[in-house]
């Protein structure tokens, strides 16, 4: 299959979904290996979840170790409001807190990943919580092309998680 994906140009990427450098397996290396010695790439896409992986230790380590084994490290999403499973989530502060001491963690390299929130507007990538009191955002996909890569900022109040938490304004 790899085979034919590669005759029509074309290159097989494949989105592992490691949380924690636990997840991170001898079985798991050895396949990611086996395929990436066949032209597949891999991405990693993570979930910032309470009291598993809301630590910049935790999470440097497991994007180093997915750099290490060949797998770029593409997103870390923002926890959704999901009923049942409030008790994950992570206060958008805290996030961008624990992004930026991944950052300092890791080597140039090593930092691909966008800090993104995956809402019904859209991927939205949280950029920074300002001086000004206010959480700037940009979207990186939208159903409206031409709010691809605008910046844009909502009053930031303590303990939001979501951007439906965040007044407009």
């Amino acid at each position: 299959m790899f085979q034919r994906i590669q005759k029509t140009g074309k290159t097989a990427i494949i989105v592992a979904h490691f949380d924690h450098i636990g997840e991170i397996s001898g079985y798991a290396v050895r396949q990611i290996q086996t395929l990436r010695a066949r032209g597949v790439q891999f991405l990693n896409q993570s979930v910032l979840l309470a009291k598993v992986n809301d630590d910049p230790e935790v999470l440097a380590a497991t994007f180093a170790k997915c750099h290490q084994i060949g797998v770029r490290p593409y997103y870390l999403f923002q926890g959704r409001p999901v009923r049942g499973a409030s008790h994950f989530q992570v206060s958008l502060r805290r996030g961008l807190e624990i992004t930026r001491g991944i950052n300092q963690r890791l080597s140039g390299i090593q930092k691909t990943f966008k800090y993104i929130m995956s809402h019904y507007t859209g991927k939205i990538e949280i950029l920074d919580l300002g001086d000004d009191g206010r959480v700037y955002m940009r979207y990186h996909q939208n159903k409206m092309p031409e709010k691809i890569g605008r910046i844009f900022s909502r009053p930031h109040v303590e303990d939001a998680c979501w951007l439906d938490d965040l007044p407009e304004g």
